[in-house]
C-alpha cells in the first residue's frame, strides 16, 4: 500500500458523518483506489469499508465509474 492510500484510509476513518465520507470520495480524482484489493486490508478493498455508508457507495459504483470497473479486482467478492 503507497503512502496515498494509507492517508485516505486513515482520512475515511476520522471523518465524523457520512457526508463527511461522501465529500472526501468525490475529491478523489481518480476512484480506482477504492476498488482495488490489498493484502494489507485482508484481501479487502475500500468499498468493502466503506459498505457502511450508501450514498459513497452510490457514488462509487455510478455510470461514472464504469470505465475503472476491471476484472481484475473484484468490487464485491465473498468476504470472511
Amino acid at each position: 500500500m503507497n503512502i496515498r492510500q494509507l492517508l485516505l484510509m486513515q482520512s475515511v476513518f476520522r471523518c465524523e458523518t457520512s457526508l463527511d465520507v461522501l465529500k472526501l470520495v468525490g475529491m478523489q480524482a481518480n476512484p480506482k483506489i477504492f476498488f482495488e484489493s490489498f493484502l494489507e486490508l485482508d484481501r479487502k478493498n475500500m468499498v468493502s469499508i466503506l459498505s457502511f455508508d450508501s450514498n459513497s457507495i452510490k457514488s462509487l459504483l455510478s455510470e461514472q465509474f464504469s470505465d475503472y470497473f476491471v476484472e481484475e479486482f473484484p468490487i464485491f467478492y465473498l468476504n470472511k
